[in-house]
């Protein structure tokens, strides 16, 4: 129980114990993140059009090659627009 911890937390450590609370609020929130990610299909589709995109040039890098990327990154938008998944 998170509010029991806090509690126990504030007993041990005083005005200090907020670090420790907020450290695993922190951790709790990114767990449950990474675990939409890999269980959300949503999110599996993204991966594979980025990954896609990613060895055709079209998925970002530097600021001085964008001209060079330009019909790549296009066809990515257009991919990543007309996916049904975004609907």
């Amino acid at each position: 129980d998170p509010t029991t911890y806090e509690d126990t937390l504030r007993n041990m450590f005083g005005i200090h114990a907020y670090i420790g609370f907020t450290l695993d609020r922190i951790v709790t929130y990114a767990v449950r993140q990474l675990q939409q990610l890999v269980t959300e299909e949503t999110c599996a589709e993204c991966y594979r059009l980025h990954s896609k995109y990613k060895l055709k040039g079209g998925a970002g890098g530097n600021c001085n090659g964008a001209a060079s990327r330009q019909s790549a990154e296009s066809a990515y938008l257009r991919a990543a627009t007309g996916s049904t998944f975004w609907r």
